[in-house]
């Protein structure tokens, strides 16, 4: 039975990451791209403004306006 346990895993692993995607691309661009510097590569918020070429706080809003929008657009579908 470990066996179908691991599957059961992987399968639901990859339907939570196929959600994600799937969220991610409803997503403004703008807002995606926030969200994969500062959470995917990692950067810091000033990084972030330097690539982007916004200020600190208009990141700071960008991702917050980006996270809100994800958590809005997660919970409509679980609806």
């Amino acid at each position: 039975m470990p066996q179908r346990a691991s599957v059961d895993r992987e399968v639901t692993a990859k339907e939570s990451y196929d959600e994600t995607i799937s969220l991610l691309q409803q997503l403004p661009e703008q807002y995606r791209i926030v969200l994969f510097l500062r959470f995917v590569e990692e950067n810091s918020i000033e990084s972030t403004a330097e690539v982007m070429k916004h200020s600190y706080k208009s990141v700071q809003a960008l991702q917050y306006r980006a996270q809100k929008k994800l958590m809005d657009l997660a919970r409509k579908e679980a609806e």
